[in-house]
């Protein structure tokens, strides 16, 4: 048996919590508010509101192996899994935090679709079987998750779970960022048929979000990002590997009047990153951002502005960004939550008291056994009019003892009409008669 219902307000009460602590952000924002609201946020996705309700967020999205990993690497400090062969099949969500110390938070949240509290706490339960000290140990926890679900269901190769890694330190910053799946393409080996369909259906679920700041990292994916004008303004687009095109080139010269907007506009504008490669084995943020700078000091790319450049600079965009939107869509937003909270306090209501201990759900089931035996009998007695089952028996088609003697006098007249095999004539006064 499932577990029985909660009252109203125990199951409205984190969600109540959180729109307590978000209402007093609007009346007076400061500061300190930025990282209280972000983790109510936070909270409310973690309550799967986001399920229908928008939240404001960032999506990192991207083509399979296009750079997207070392991207989200530069941005959140921590150790992504990277190569040509390195793919995932399941969102995850990196949640950044400035904390006095160092610590890293590892779950798996499961998907709103799963409805089986069985199924549900199993994903729950997910915990590396390896200590994980820091974000050097990223890599592995995205792997170890990724073998758990296979394990839970070898049938499956996309997933709807999302993994939540909370990373603090005294250098961090505050943002939250949700990495998407690579896009994937029929012709890409190791695939699974219909993984392609299955990554950008998900892909889609968070970009139809109005509430979605997307991250698009180039190539293909920006085509993917156009195909909808309400997404394509809510995009800000990334170019990588800029130190790959060979110096004063047409092709260095078509990426860059990209980066200027002249070409293709997004909503949000153009961002130049020059991460490390792949075969690079020092993958500190110190040796990236030394290169990077290095890079950009000079050449053709230097003449653009340096808010358009370099993994510092889309940070505080980034963050910039967020904030924005959450403060814009605040309001919005807690009528969203109010409208919401109203439905399932209701849902709740209708089901009746809370039936926590044996006793209580005994008495349940026998009070429902009593009623399904006094509308059995009602139905076998054509009792439609009784007060108790009048709103049931409202439909014809409910009628059981009605619907029955209709088809048995259509029968019998069908029978009269069109039941005989034979037609016998005979002769009467010299007429023909038929029997």
């Amino acid at each position: 048996m499932d577990d029985p219902p909660a009252s109203a307000k125990d199951i409205s009460s984190p969600f109540t919590d959180c729109m307590e602590t978000m209402e007093p952000v609007i009346r007076g924002l400061q500061s300190s508010s930025h990282e209280t609201l972000l983790n109510a946020i936070d909270r409310l996705r973690d309550l799967h509101i986001d399920k229908d309700v928008s939240i404001p967020q960032i999506v990192v999205v991207g083509d399979q192996s296009n750079g997207k990993s070392s991207v989200l690497e530069a941005i959140a400090g921590v150790n992504f899994p990277v190569g040509i062969n390195t793919v995932t099949s399941f969102a995850t969500e990196v949640v950044l935090r400035r904390a006095p110390r160092s610590s890293i938070d590892v779950r798996l949240r499961p998907a709103g679709d799963r409805l089986k509290p069985a199924s549900r706490e199993h994903i729950e339960a997910f915990r590396p079987d390896f200590p994980v000290k820091g974000p050097e140990d990223f890599g592995r926890v995205i792997r170890a998750a990724a073998a758990y679900l296979k394990a839970h269901e070898p049938q499956k190769s996309v997933w709807n779970d999302v993994l939540r890694v909370e990373i603090s330190g005294p250098d961090q910053i505050h943002l939250t960022l949700v990495d998407l799946p690579g896009l994937v393409h029929a012709d890409i080996e190791n695939r699974n048929s219909g993984d392609e369909r299955r990554i950008r259906e998900l892909v889609s679920s968070y970009l139809r979000k109005p509430r979605t700041i997307v991250l698009a990292v180039l190539q293909e994916v920006i085509k993917f990002v156009r195909s909808s004008s309400a997404v394509e303004e809510r995009t800000l687009a990334i170019i990588t590997k800029p130190d790959r095109l060979e110096a004063g080139s047409d092709d260095e010269k078509a990426k860059i009047k990209l980066a200027k907007g002249e070409t293709i506009r997004t909503g949000y504008g153009w961002h130049v990153l020059r991460n490390l490669p792949h075969e690079d084995s020092d993958r500190s943020a110190a040796h990236r951002d030394v290169i990077e700078s290095g890079f950009f000091a000079s050449g053709a790319w230097s003449r653009l502005t340096s808010r358009d450049l370099g993994v510092h600079s889309l940070r505080e965009k980034l963050g910039q960004r967020l904030f924005g939107c959450i403060i814009s869509e605040l309001p919005a937003l807690l009528d969203e939550l109010k409208v919401e909270l109203k439905d399932r306090q209701s849902t709740i209501e209708r089901l009746g008291p809370a039936r926590a201990t044996f006793e209580e759900q005994r008495r349940y089931l026998s009070t429902i056994m009593s009623r399904l035996h006094r509308l059995t009998e009602a139905a076998l007695d054509g009792d439609y009019d009784t007060a108790e089952f009048v709103t049931f028996f409202n439909r014809s088609d409910k009628r059981l003892r009605a619907a029955i003697n209709d088809q048995t006098d259509h029968f019998a007249d069908d029978m009269r009409r069109h039941g005989a095999q034979y037609h016998i004539h005979h002769a009467f006064n010299g007429r023909r008669r038929q029997v």
